[in-house]
């Protein structure tokens, strides 16, 4: 299948709820853990080109736990930032994030990727961190993302890809495939949830293919950086 032909994650929503509600709780170790704690470095990139046009409205798409939710909140103090997000469970973890860091300018709305509950240009920004992957039809979601943005807006989604690089590509497939689902066992959590990361990065659209599908939907200017060596990349697309 080329990443062209990529249609959207293999869950439907109800199965992604309930994925997200089971791994609430040790979702934010098991991202420091995969990721050899550089998750937040990589939100942190995503997040100054975002900051850097000093938006009034953000909206923060397939928020978790609400780690960029709260770093958004805290780098602008005079927005107004939404979280959105169709796990309960996991909202409840940014909720109480937002609560324990007094970040009263955002909030947070339970909802699908696919159909945000806002009127069209009500974003001057809008953040997706690893969730792309997640949606059932990733243009439909894109569509959305850019609908909600207003005119000269900013789209930052940050996503786990494959490494190009042909020595360190096979020891990413190793690590993907048969370390994570040992980290998974010894912290035991949810293995199949686990197991559903490797597929997941395979089958969504990355670098040509992803700033493809981003023009498509309506997108003026669209760049994209690759992070850590390529197993992060960070797209920018402007309206």
């Amino acid at each position: 299948m080329k990443s062209e032909d990529y249609v959207g994650s293999t869950l439907k929503r109800e199965e992604m709820s309930e994925m997200f509600d089971n791994i609430s709780p040790t979702y934010d170790k098991m991202n420091r853990l995969m990721s050899l704690g550089l998750d937040q470095r990589w939100r942190r990139q995503m997040l100054r080109h975002i900051v850097e046009n000093t938006p009034t409205t953000v909206a923060d798409i397939a928020t978790g736990t609400g780690d960029v939710l709260c770093m958004l909140a805290r780098s602008l103090p005079n927005a107004k930032v939404v979280g959105v997000d169709i796990s309960a469970q996991m909202m409840a973890v940014a909720q109480k994030k937002l609560d324990e860091n007094l970040l009263s300018n955002a909030s947070l709305v339970q909802a699908d990727g696919l159909s945000l509950p806002f009127d069209s240009e009500s974003f001057a920004a809008v953040s997706c961190a690893f969730g792309v992957r997640n949606f059932q039809q990733l243009e439909c979601g894109l569509t959305e993302m850019y609908r909600v943005l207003t005119k000269n807006g900013r789209l930052c989604v940050l996503e786990l890809s494959v490494p190009e690089n042909w020595l360190v590509k096979p020891f990413y497939l190793l690590y993907t495939k048969a370390i994570i689902p040992l980290i998974a066992l010894a912290m035991r959590v949810d293995k199949q949830a686990y197991a559903y990361l490797p597929t997941s990065v395979v089958r969504c659209p990355q670098g040509e293919a992803m700033e493809r599908l981003l023009r498509r939907v309506g997108f003026s200017r669209v760049e994209r950086k690759g992070l850590s060596l390529g197993v992060c990349t960070l797209y920018i697309a402007d309206k």
